[in-house]
């Protein structure tokens, strides 16, 4: 089963991020409508999703780093 745990949408730059359920692991996705990019990074433990996210929201919030930047990590 695959299902969006939790989201954010960087409107200004059109950026989607979100955590993602898929089966026993866990996906941090990005997606950008304006070069239709796509990643995603897996991990075994939620709570190791969770700190990319956390991290990417952060910069968000603060406005550090460029959209490739996050994305890349």
């Amino acid at each position: 089963m695959n299902f969006t745990i939790a989201s954010v949408d960087d409107i200004s730059r059109e950026v989607h991020y979100g955590i993602v359920q898929d089966g026993n692991k866990y996906l941090v996705v990005a997606h950008s409508d304006k070069n239709g990019r796509n990643v995603s990074r897996r991990f075994d433990e939620l709570t190791e999703a969770y700190k990319v996210f956390e991290k990417i929201v952060y910069w968000i919030v603060f406005g550090l780093y460029a959209d490739k930047d996050r994305m890349d990590f």
